[in-house]
């Protein structure tokens, strides 16, 4: 069955397919997806961050965009951002060559005939409307919606970093098929119009490479952004995917999160206040039909909440004071809904409810907490404990981390600085 990708566009390029596998499947699938991980894991990219235990799009992020900031801390210093996305991207993976990849990876020989069986003999069909059509052969991609499709798909994509220069100037960021490149670019000596960085060539290798992988870039959707704070910028030339050229954006959405090229969060403040704001219209519906309290509650902790909390390690430190207020407003209006009469504060203090901005706190010292153990895939972002170079082993000094210099107010409330500083202080 094919169902649209976005609501609000019906062509045909915009249908994909979905895959309603058994109960039974899903836990034989289960076992599989266990044993395959057992066996790939010390070959995963580091690069990779999607569908690997313990790791988020927040992590993914972070690594990103500590990069970003650390090296805009240099005057005339550039970053030039390539958003990579493939059409189709689970839709065209060619079963031979990934059972081959399997065998590479070193998925173990008993489970490929398994996994090859299991891949065969899919079938299709498109309803529109009252039609359906005939059931058709599936010969290629992994069932959406399965347990063992996104493990599949790392194993397919785990050769994309290796085609990418990984060095001090340029990072690739994997999360599953959201892939990105970055350049840290010195300008100092730069003449405007005239090329600069590789990133051309690093496209044109991702290009080559996708086309052995019969995976096809999407010209389209591909994004560029240039994050750049130079009072007087220089032109840079634009990239481009054969005769195509890469649109250029300000601002763009990244693992549900909007980064803009000035590194402010208006757009994606504005976005979950938006969508938060919809969400307040089943809120009242619920309360005007008489809902028991605890349920509308239940309500705005799991749908609500969570819209204005994702991704909030990232953005909390460069909030501005408008925007913090803004974010609060939609608590304070949910809590007027839930309990009318009553003040906010009151409701607070009543019923023993944690604010957005201690929430947000609390996560970020979470966060720095999880990234101090040794196994952590970010523990090597953290700086020393202050123990560890001071001479003088205060209690203050015992568990907080040097925080670097900050050149810059941006630096300081950047998210890995600012977890930091709230974890010291906590």
């Amino acid at each position: 069955m094919s169902h649209p990708k976005n609501c609000s566009s019906p062509s045909v390029e915009a249908l994909r397919p979905i895959a309603l596998t058994s109960i039974f499947s899903k836990i034989q699938e289960s076992f599989a997806v266990e044993w395959m991980m057992e066996d790939i894991s010390p070959v995963i990219s580091p690069a990779q961050y999607g569908g690997l235990p313990g790791l988020s799009t927040t992590h993914a992020l972070l690594n990103l965009l500590r990069n970003w900031y650390k090296a805009l801390e240099k005057p005339k210093t550039v970053i030039r951002v390539l958003f990579l996305d493939f059409s189709k991207a689970f839709d065209l993976i060619n079963h031979n060559k990934l059972l081959q990849d399997m065998k590479t990876m070193g998925v173990r020989e008993a489970l490929r005939p398994w996994i090859a069986s299991y891949l065969k003999g899919w079938k299709q069909r498109t309803k529109l409307g009252n039609v359906t059509s005939n059931l058709g052969d599936v010969n290629g991609g992994i069932p959406q919606g399965s347990k063992i499709g996104p493990l599949a798909f790392i194993i397919k994509i785990n050769g994309l970093d290796q085609v990418c220069l990984q060095n001090d100037n340029n990072m690739v960021v994997i999360y599953m098929d959201d892939s990105t490149l970055s350049e840290i670019l010195d300008m100092s000596s730069h003449t405007s119009g005239q090329p600069i960085g590789n990133m051309q060539e690093q496209l044109n290798a991702v290009k080559e490479w996708a086309t052995e992988q019969d995976m096809i870039l999407n010209k389209e959707k591909c994004k560029e952004m240039i994050v750049d704070f130079r009072n007087t910028k220089t032109e840079i030339p634009r990239l481009q995917v054969g005769q195509s050229q890469i649109s250029r954006v300000s601002s763009y959405k990244l693992l549900r999160v909007w980064i803009d090229n000035n590194l402010k969060w208006e757009t994606n403040t504005w976005a979950l206040i938006k969508k938060s704001r919809k969400r307040l219209y089943f809120l009242k519906l619920l309360k005007n039909y008489g809902a028991p309290v605890k349920d509308i509650l239940a309500f705005y902790n799991t749908i609500i909440r969570p819209v204005l909390q994702y991704g909030e390690v990232l953005w909390s430190g460069g909030l501005t004071a408008k925007q913090r207020a803004n974010i609060k407003r939609i608590q304070k209006r949910a809590f007027r809904i839930i309990y009318p009469g009553e003040d906010y504060e009151h409701v607070l203090q009543k019923y023993e409810f944690i604010t957005l901005e201690e929430r947000r706190k609390a996560h970020c010292v979470k966060l720095v907490s999880d990234m101090a153990q040794e196994e952590h895939k970010l523990n090597h972002l953290l700086p020393p404990l202050r123990s560890e170079i001071s001479l003088r082993n205060t209690r203050s000094n015992k568990n907080c981390f040097y925080n670097h210099f900050s050149r810059t107010n941006r630096f300081k409330n950047s998210p890995l600085s600012y977890a930091i500083n709230i974890f010291n202080n906590s």
